[in-house]
């Protein structure tokens, strides 16, 4: 029943009659009460993700676990409930025909109101959302509080937060209403300080930002804006801004034309409103073919109050212990972990990764104080590997300074670390001690494959007693011969591709100093030219002594080692691109491995695993080790172990279902993976 006196359901029905209009009939406005209850006293939120729909939908998804973990409901006398999350036109359309239907009785204002909150009041748990190709907005009820710091922090693909400002189709766009708009916004939160206003445009920012294309492709670079070209309403972007500038001089600061690089001198030399900017983008809607957004383009304007400054995307696919080609990225890696989480256990969790390679699920699980992780490979190289990149990113700056140096040398055409000690009492470079162990890998195989060879134990037990430097140095020769196979008969050309990968290493090297350099309050908080940045403590990458506290490695098939009791199991397996295993070998190892980790499993439990859908480069994918085929293979495993797989009672926004799994997820040149998550539920003996 609901509570006639309850605060909530009082603010909501003053609200609902100021939407209602006319005596005989009465009419009503579902965009009214959208605009008053979750516009203007609820709180609209904006999110900017780094990659978009070309590349995976599992961002959205990652969201809402994030909101759903991080929401205070304050809902007084009333239990906590699931979130329950609906596309704006839905809801719009939704609540129209409900007020509408209910309107054909023709009640009095106050007998349609009670009837109104009696079936809102189911709704009262409900987030809405507007899902565009490469970001989302997210609207709250009055009575929610959004901890919008953790979700940018914990999110492996959110760029950038704030609050929603403004957002229209740019084609319905009015200039009256879109400078109304922002200079209201800006009269509630400059307090007589300028506001500084960026236009995220292809003339000021892509000329400028190509050295970071590969983390721009499929994200970024699709929602800036030709501010030169676009009209809003019948005059040019450039001249609205103009006006903007001129009827708001004293609470708005418009980045002037140029170069990007230069804003943060403007900021420094302006006095401003600190740790936001207003940023102005274009995204667009979703179609109904995936991966490809419509035409319909919306212009955005969101208050920029928080930017992923995460150290681990800035590496992705890259760290320095790195032994192959289709590794999973960080942000993927993230966004499996984070969609496990609003179902977690409150006590310690159990994490299990049976194929863990150079440790990305590891790495990102480490965010979380209270997850245990355990780790399984078979290659005797993987746990110095895990350990590598942990060392990598606890190292203190002055550390990294160095690295950077030793880098830069080896770019040197005259670096003396390639030369041969004339003497034998001189010991050898770090770069001719890892080449020397380096020569003695397998050459290509018959079929002249460079894509993936199995380190052997020999030789990982020679690089194990080597020093840090040698191994980087190592890793630097080993994607440097994966990358780049053709050159390695030629010496001039293998130096000239290993400089190569030095320059990029050296590249996120430095750009990891300058993130640590930045850092603020508690080793959170980073200074950022447009906004506050968010970023994990380095203390979380603990020294290799301590880390043991919370990652257990074993050395191993995964068919055969079983794990302790987990309640989470995410992995990678291995498919056939990165390895030489025969097919019959390799559908033995998942099936077994499948059937020991769900044999492991708690009562309740979560299995996230990546598998391959289709290959872009004409490599042939096994059937079995595909998404329709594993998805069989768990269900009926899981059976055999008293399991049932559970579906969450849960609304499911339109747009082709785009938070329920399976995701997907696209590399630009090699694949297409699909990402399964299942939760299991232990059967009750029926006697």
């Amino acid at each position: 029943m609901r509570d006639p006196n309850d605060p909530i359901d009082k603010r909501l029905g003053e609200t609902f009659l100021q939407c209602v209009t006319g005596a005989k009939p009465l009419q009503f406005s579902a965009d009214k009460l959208f605009a008053k209850w979750f516009q203007d006293q609820g709180k609209p939120y904006f999110f900017l993700f780094r990659k978009n729909l070309s590349r995976t939908n599992i961002q959205f998804a990652e969201l809402v676990s994030l909101i759903r973990l991080h929401t205070n409901q304050n809902n007084v006398g009333h239990p906590k409930a699931d979130l329950q999350f609906v596309m704006v036109s839905e809801f719009l359309g939704g609540i129209q025909r409900v007020v509408d239907d209910l309107l054909k009785s023709k009640p009095s204002k106050s007998v349609l109101c009670d009837a109104f909150l009696d079936l809102y009041s189911a709704l009262r748990h409900t987030i809405l959302i507007q899902v565009l190709h490469g970001s989302c907005s997210v609207y709250l009820p009055p009575h929610m509080t959004l901890d919008m710091l953790k979700v940018c922090q914990e999110a492996g693909y959110i760029h950038s937060c704030g609050r929603s400002v403004y957002s229209c189709d740019l084609n319905c766009a009015s200039d009256t209403d879109f400078k109304r708009t922002l200079s209201s916004y800006l009269d509630k939160i400059s307090n007589g300080t300028p506001v500084f206003f960026v236009v995220y445009s292809h003339e000021d920012f892509s000329r400028h930002d190509r050295d970071y294309a590969s983390e721009l492709r499929g994200g970024l670079d699709d929602v800036k804006i030709y501010a030169e070209k676009y009209f809003i309403g019948n005059k040019p972007l450039v001249r609205v801004l103009q006006e903007l500038k001129e009827e708001n001089d004293k609470t708005v600061f418009i980045a002037q034309p140029g170069p990007y690089t230069q804003h943060k001198e403007q900021r420094e030399t302006t006095e401003l409103v600190p740790g936001k900017s207003i940023m102005l983008i274009i995204d667009r809607a979703v179609s109904n073919h995936r991966g490809h957004p419509s035409d319909q383009q919306i212009l955005i304007c969101y208050d920029q109050e928080f930017k992923n400054q995460s150290p681990l995307p800035i590496f992705e696919e890259n760290k320095p212990a790195w032994i192959a080609h289709t590794t999973i990225p960080h942000t993927l890696a993230a966004a499996m972990v984070n969609i496990t989480r609003p179902i977690w256990p409150r006590d310690a969790v159990q994490l299990y990764d049976p194929f863990s390679g150079t440790g990305t699920i590891a790495l990102e699980a480490l965010k979380f104080h209270n997850v245990q992780i355990n780790c399984n490979d078979a290659s005797p190289l993987a746990k110095t590997l895990l350990f590598d990149n942990l060392e990598f990113f606890a190292k203190p700056i002055d550390d990294l300074e160095q690295i950077g140096k030793d880098l830069k040398a080896l770019e040197e055409p005259d670096c003396n670390e390639y030369d041969v000690p004339p003497l034998r009492k001189i010991p050898p470079s770090p770069y001719r001690t890892a080449m020397s162990i380096f020569n003695e890998l397998p050459s290509a195989d018959d079929d002249g494959n460079n894509e993936w060879f199995d380190i052997p134990e020999k030789i990982a037990e020679k690089l194990n007693k080597q020093s840090f430097a040698v191994r980087f140095r190592f890793y630097i020769a080993l994607r440097t011969k994966l990358r780049h196979a053709a050159a390695f008969d030629r010496k001039a050309a293998w130096l000239n591709s290993y400089r190569e990968e030095v320059k990029t290493l050296r590249f996120q090297t430095k750009r990891l100093i300058s993130l640590r350099r930045a850092t603020k309050v508690g080793g959170i908080l980073t200074e950022g030219t447009y906004s506050q940045g968010c970023t994990i403590n380095p203390k979380l990458f603990l020294s290799r002594n301590k880390v043991h506290d919370r990652i257990k490695f074993t050395n191993g098939d995964a068919a055969v080692n079983r794990p302790p009791l987990v309640d989470l199991v995410i992995t990678d397996p291995p498919y056939g691109f990165n390895n030489e295993i025969g097919t019959v070998q390799l559908a033995k190892l998942l099936t077994r491995t499948l059937d020991v980790v769900l044999s492991r499993m708690k009562p309740l439990a979560q299995l996230v695993i990546a598998v391959p859908d289709y290959s872009h480069s004409g490599r042939r994918i096994p059937l079995f080790a595909t998404r329709v085929w594993v998805t069989i293979q768990v269900i009926a495993l899981a059976e055999l172990q008293g399991f049932e797989t559970v579906v969450p009672a849960r609304i499911a926004p339109g747009l082709n279902n785009i938070l329920e799994p399976p995701f997907y997820w696209t590399s630009e040149k090699a694949l297409t993976r699909s990402i399964l998550h299942f939760q299991f539920r232990k059967k009750k003996d029926p006697r």
